[in-house]
């Protein structure tokens, strides 16, 4: 029955490290009835646990193809916001857990416009209206993903939303993390919630090391050459070739997959991200862990 539900694809490289390495990719995808994996016993991935249990809901489990709205622990809004009328013309009048929020001027460095430096300056009057105390104006924060990580905001078991594509490199530290519009971000500031359609999962085993030649990006060019887009797909690393890489590593993969369209990229918690982690957190937090049968 596996078999009829399921079918598996594996793609050698053997390019970018030394002759002992290579990356294989296994893209499962499931047929018309994948409703059908819940008799299988299939355990849940990494992606599949978070959303589960951040799910408003509280589901004993999640499939690709379901609908799951979940709670948000951390949105990072940007000075992006500022060329939206949609929100300068009608803010939220405040978020639904001022602690949880935090404000990011990094886009815009210096405004390039009149309208903009305008918009820019009503936004500092409605963070203090607000009362968010992690707002980073311009030269005291930095590019908001990366800052969030250097924050410790990017915890293990987290999600956090952005106005930015490359929030995805919350993967890089076991989370899960996700651009939106301004749209859907004013209705996460004021409810703490959003949702999402769960997708299929793409599982990247990453084997051997690096040559000291090749960097995180050559990785992701060449398995972005391999996979290709993967629109409202997931991506999830293993494999021994993980101990290899340096958190900054992890981060820039993750944050690349938003070239292919992903969805969410993640990637397991070790000691590595243990450690790094040790003097940053802002809060304690809880690593996940795909099913052995995931």
């Amino acid at each position: 029955m596996a078999q009829s539900v399921a079918k598996s694809l594996q793609v050698k490289i053997k390019r970018l490290a030394n002759e002992h390495t290579d990356f294989t990719w296994f893209n499962v995808k499931t047929k018309n009835l994948i409703k059908h994996s819940r008799y299988l016993c299939i355990g849940m991935n990494i992606i599949e646990k978070i959303l589960k249990v951040h799910s408003v809901d509280e589901k004993n489990e999640v499939i690709p193809g379901d609908i799951v709205e979940v709670r948000v622990d951390k949105v990072i809004m940007l000075d992006m916001v500022s060329v939206h009328p949609e929100f300068m013309n009608n803010p939220p009048k405040r978020p639904f857990d001022v602690s949880k929020v935090a404000v990011i001027f990094d886009h815009y460095v210096p405004p390039p416009t009149i309208e903009i430096a305008t918009n820019v300056e009503k936004i500092r009057k409605l963070v203090k209206t607000w009362g968010v105390k992690q707002f980073f104006d311009y030269g005291r924060g930095g590019i908001s993903h990366a800052f969030a990580a250097e924050s410790g905001w990017l915890l293990p078991g987290r999600i956090v939303i952005n106005s930015d594509s490359h929030t995805i490199a919350a993967g890089g530290y076991n989370a899960l993390g996700k651009g939106v519009g301004t749209p859907e971000l004013i209705q996460v500031i004021c409810t703490g919630k959003t949702w999402f359609i769960v997708g299929e999962t793409n599982k990247i085993m990453l084997h051997g090391s690096l040559k000291p030649s090749i960097e995180a990006k050559d990785v992701f060019l060449e398995m972005a050459q391999k996979i290709g887009d993967i629109p409202n797909q997931n991506v999830e690393f293993g494999g021994e070739g993980i101990k290899t890489l340096t958190i900054d590593d992890r981060a820039v993969i993750s944050t690349m997959c938003a070239e292919l369209g992903a969805e969410f990229a993640i990637f397991p918690f070790d000691g590595l991200l243990e450690e790094y982690l040790r003097d940053k957190a802002e809060s304690v937090y809880k690593p996940v862990y795909a099913d052995p049968d995931a």
